[in-house]
């Protein structure tokens, strides 16, 4: 797995790169903000603020 996938659960596989979330096959595609979501919580960003900040305010948008 490349450092730009994330395991989750021990069987869904989040691409970043190609935004997709993969398991037993079958494979959807997410959107940015998705993403950052599902990394946030993978990387233990539990605070509010915090999160918001990550998802939203690298793009600028105030929440």
């Amino acid at each position: 797995m490349s450092q730009n996938n994330y395991l989750i659960d021990k069987r869904v596989i989040l691409d970043c790169e190609r935004m997709t979330l993969s398991c037993a096959g079958e494979s959807i595609t997410i959107s940015e903000s998705e993403r950052s979501l599902l990394i946030a919580f993978h990387e233990g960003l539990f605070k509010k603020d915090d999160l918001i900040n990550y998802v939203w305010g690298r793009k600028g948008v105030v929440v």
